[in-house]
């Protein structure tokens, strides 16, 4: 029991890892898209908006680094490790979609979280990370949107995002209940 414990946290931790990666490519993309800007028009370096976009860089390493702390240390159980990954990753999909806008294809990341809950083999973690995963979709898509949230071209990017994402938890239920019988099955 106490072997399987310690490689569920094992892949906990390798999950705060990777989240500081995406951190990594979060700035680099961002970096890169300021250079082509800058290549663009000499006003836009100007725009101190363009400087708060680096913004999403600084809060997602913040969420990352308190998840990391909280994942490390051993007065919380497995269980709440678990869900503080899973956590972290819907904070990004979430923040991303509200920061990069323009970008609606960033809806569709909330696929991610889902498919990630599946490595716990928990079906209620995957069954609770769709439920907050669509209602974050819709949130941003209503931010994003704004008065324009039921137009025909906004309908269209929530109906695919929110059908591809409930596609999604369908299909990691079924990844999620065959890795709980095969934990079962080996614990026995």
């Amino acid at each position: 029991r106490r072997e399987s414990e310690a490689n569920e946290e094992y892949w906990v931790k390798q999950l705060v890892i990777v989240s500081y990666w995406i951190v990594a490519i979060n700035f680099l993309t961002q970096t890169l898209l300021w250079s082509y800007a800058l290549n663009e028009s000499a006003s836009v370096y100007s725009n101190p908006s363009l400087f708060e976009r680096f913004q999403a860089t600084f809060w997602m390493l913040i969420g990352n680094f308190i998840v990391d702390r909280l994942v490390n240390l051993d007065r919380f159980p497995l269980l709440v490790k678990e869900y503080l990954s899973i956590i972290l990753l819907i904070f990004f999909c979430a923040y991303l979609c509200l920061q990069y806008s323009q970008a609606s294809v960033l809806l569709a990341s909330f696929i991610a979280p889902v498919l990630i809950s599946t490595l716990f083999s928990n079906p209620r973690l995957t069954r609770w990370t769709y439920f907050i995963s669509q209602a974050l979709l819709l949130v941003s898509t209503y931010v994003i949107y704004g008065r324009a949230w039921n137009s025909f071209d906004s309908s269209i990017q929530i109906i695919a995002a929110s059908g591809m994402l409930l596609g999604t938890y369908l299909l990691a239920k079924v990844q999620s209940l065959h890795g709980r019988s095969k934990h079962d099955k080996y614990q026995n």
